[in-house]
């Protein structure tokens, strides 16, 4: 699915890769969506005191699995969010798997707004990933999110651009058959002046 606007929520258990996805974000023109006041509200409702619920929201390393279904399932809502790129980094013995299977259930279940997972788990990880069937695509890093999240966005902005017209020369047609048939029998294989 494409993003309708540029503006992307970030999710991520850890503040750096937040930071990296901003960066890359910022860098490639699209935009960090501003959350809508209830959509912090109610993350306030159940994540730690340390986390951050801006955007990018910094759900601290602690977080559960749970954190992040009920995390990416408000940006979801939020009609502010366009896209949204789930990072998860190993800090305290989650499985990735684990989280990367919450997040394509999520997505099963809500299909219209675009979601990218960048799981900075080691090679295995990814080994693992690529033997069952993905509904969203994993990076390893979040640039390589960002830039893939671009080109979607900049292919959405292609598709909604006016339909062109298609110019009518006329064409005097037997004057044109006659100089490339002159040329072939010239043995020439470009058209001069």
């Amino acid at each position: 699915k494409m993003p309708e606007g540029p503006r992307l929520g970030i999710v991520t258990n850890a503040g750096g890769p937040g930071i990296m996805a901003t960066d890359a974000i910022c860098e490639n023109g699209l935009e960090m969506a501003s959350i809508k006041d209830s959509t912090k509200e109610y993350l306030r409702s159940f994540l730690p005191s340390a986390a951050s619920v801006k955007n990018p929201v910094d759900m601290i390393a602690s977080a559960p699995v749970a954190h992040y279904e009920k995390t990416l399932k408000a940006l979801i809502a939020d009609e502010n969010v366009d896209a949204i790129m789930v990072i998860y980094l190993p800090l305290m013995g989650l499985d990735p798997m684990d989280v990367a299977k919450k997040v394509m259930e999520i997505k099963d279940e809500n299909p219209k707004k675009p979601i990218l997972g960048v799981m900075m788990a080691k090679n295995e990880f990814f080994a693992q990933i690529n033997k069952v069937e993905t509904n969203i695509p994993f990076y390893q890093y979040p640039e390589p999110a960002s830039n893939a999240l671009t080109k979607l966005y900049k292919q959405f902005e292609w598709t909604q651009r006016p339909v062109g017209k298609t110019p009518d020369f006329k064409v005097n047609k037997s004057k044109v058959v006659d100089v490339i048939a002159n040329a072939l029998k010239q043995g020439r294989g470009q058209l001069t002046t």
